[in-house]
């Protein structure tokens, strides 16, 4: 029935980046996606005369480490 799923969502993203050398060209950086796990892949419109329900694939929480190198001589881009 509509009132068996909740469709509201919350999406929580966090990114860290940490300089790890001493010219400051090179980050570490860490970014989580969904904290909370709250893209489930379901939508629903209610309207006067209807409900309507889709479910599909997403891609819910995931983590990402990435490096990152700046090698121009401009560091304020």
């Amino acid at each position: 029935s509509a009132n068996d799923r909740n469709n509201d969502a919350m999406i929580w993203n966090i990114v860290v980046e940490k300089k790890i050398s001493t010219k400051e060209n090179i980050a570490a950086i860490l970014r989580v996606n969904d904290i909370l796990n709250q893209r489930i892949g379901f939508s629903r419109t209610i309207t006067s005369t209807s409900v309507t329900e889709n479910s599909f694939m997403t891609i819910q929480r995931y983590i990402m480490f990435s490096l990152r190198w700046r090698f121009n001589k401009d560091r304020n881009l």
